[in-house]
């Protein structure tokens, strides 16, 4: 499996770009509004099969309205779209519709599109949560995870089922996308982790991971399995760098075969 970071920022990072990755060059998970200028600068948009969505903020779905377009009008073709049932319907009603709404067809006349004219959705709304969805061999595994109150957000398990060599359990990959919290069992259970990781820490009205947190709660034996993401500046992730005992923080472009 090959992953590749188009961006490791936090949703007000300017020079780091939104998280999201790309595996296998084909699905690429969250899409943020840095998201398809980073496919295009890595020869990525044309290959892309697949989106995975893990919540509703505009730096995990803020690409979403360009990538469409680009497939609807240049490609001409629909990608298959994959997110929990609870985050399709707000997805278009809340956050693309008003842009995507209003298109017209070859003919000139005009066309009220749905989700369904640019992304082939269907097949996602019939996997409950904690099941799996499945893109050739690859096998992504959404669970719940606390992030803002009353808001839905999910991370991700992911697995390459061609693979032999194997974590115990199966499952290679975990990414904790935005999270206030630390799931030791899912690192434990899991070859690597990308984890969220805000580099100040406020309390309890934090809804990101804190470095500090990460420090705290991560065992000692765990943390050189724990790559970190989502942070805000790089110059302040380089000074934390020499005494980090995590794997290290993401760099943008930077890729990983597992």
């Amino acid at each position: 499996m090959k992953i590749k970071f188009l961006g490791v920022g936090s949703g007000l990072s300017t020079g780091l770009g939104n998280t999201s990755f790309v595996v296998n060059d084909k699905v690429l998970v969250d899409c943020g509004f840095t998201v398809p200028e980073a496919l295009k600068k890595y020869d990525l948009l044309d290959k892309i099969e697949a989106v995975i969505i893990t919540h509703i903020h505009s730096d995990h779905v803020g690409g979403l309205e360009m990538l469409g377009f680009y497939n609807y009008f240049v490609r001409k073709e629909r990608i298959e779209l994959t997110a929990p049932p609870k985050l399709l319907k707000p997805l278009w009603k809340n956050c693309l519709k008003g842009g995507m709404r209003h298109i017209q067809n070859q003919h000139g006349a005009p066309l009220k599109a749905t989700l369904s004219t640019y992304f082939d959705a269907a097949t996602s709304r019939g996997h409950a949560l904690g099941k799996s969805v499945v893109q050739e061999y690859l096998v992504f595994r959404f669970n719940t995870t606390p992030h803002v109150p009353e808001k839905e957000s999910y991370c991700l398990s992911i697995e390459d089922s061609s693979r032999t060599r194997q974590a115990k359990n199966g499952h290679l990959v975990y990414y904790s996308s935005d999270t206030s919290s630390v799931n030791v069992e899912e690192i434990k259970d899991h070859a690597l982790t990308f984890h969220d990781c805000q580099l100040f820490h406020t309390g309890k009205g934090d809804v990101h991971t804190s470095y500090k947190r990460l420090l705290k709660e991560v065992p000692d034996e765990l943390k050189n399995r724990v790559w970190l993401v989502h942070y805000g500046d790089a110059d302040q992730a380089a000074a934390l760098k020499k005494d980090c005992p995590f794997a290290g923080f993401v760099k943008p472009g930077q890729e990983f075969n597992i």
